[in-house]
């Protein structure tokens, strides 16, 4: 890394690189908590785990002829979010969970009994014991989900860090990070095999800070984008 402020003049010193680097940082994550948190107290948006367990205990919208039926139930999508029926297996363990709704999805943290060892792994479970992608002492965050604060944060940085250093590629072309077997995770046994992440520019580290809390099941794709734009914004605005 070339240490010039705007990619452009003299090379900095340390001490000078750093204070400018994290002020302008900083005050752009100041910039964008200010922004995410007031969109939040304004809509008070839902997360998924209201969102999907409200729904699917309504039942499902899309047969209004089948079974449990609800016009504000979930849609069901086979393979993914169906209703129990008589022998499946979650019928087994109570004849009231027929035409419940199931989800495939992971198993949650009631499957873990040593966080070590075990694996909740993927399965048919009934959705009103479906979980994000988190440890059983914080299910999901306690305040609303719109807008993603991880996508307004992300890209606000990415967009600092590709100003201040004059290229949006990281040092050397690419960014890596290594998540080693069986020791990254903290809530379950994993990843089941070294898993090394690589970004080219900032932007693509913040693109998949973005995702990860979609694919995590704490915050809906609608909370994304306009994190990222205002982002975008408040980056530029806090080196200009």
């Amino acid at each position: 890394l070339v240490k010039k402020f705007g990619g452009a003049g003299p090379e900095l010193g340390p001490l000078e690189w750093d204070i400018k680097l994290y002020f302008i940082l900083g005050g752009a994550m100041h910039d964008s908590a200010i922004a995410a948190w007031g969109i939040k107290g304004w809509y008070d948006y839902i997360r998924p785990i209201s969102a999907l367990r409200y729904m699917a205990d309504l039942g499902q919208s899309s047969d209004a002829e089948a079974q449990s039926y609800h016009p504000d139930g979930i849609s069901l999508v086979p393979g993914f979010i169906e209703v129990v029926q008589q022998g499946d297996p979650l019928a087994a363990l109570s004849a009231n969970n027929v035409g419940r709704i199931k989800f495939k999805a992971w198993r949650g943290p009631q499957a873990i009994s040593d966080p070590d060892f075990d694996e909740a792994g993927v399965d048919w479970i009934l959705a009103q014991n479906w979980w994000p992608y988190q440890r059983p002492s914080f299910v999901t965050p306690p305040f609303a989900g719109y807008i993603s604060g991880h996508s307004t944060f992300s890209r606000a940085a990415a967009e600092v860090m590709t100003l201040l250093t004059g290229d949006e590629y990281f040092p050397g072309g690419m960014g890596e990070f290594r998540a080693p077997a069986d020791e990254f995770l903290v809530f379950e046994d994993g990843p089941s095999m070294d898993v090394t992440l690589q970004w080219a520019t900032y932007r693509d580290a913040s693109d998949q800070t973005s995702l990860s809390r979609i694919w995590g099941g704490i915050h809906p794709p609608v909370d994304d984008i306009p994190g990222r734009l205002i982002g975008i914004q408040v980056g530029t605005d806090a080196f200009a």
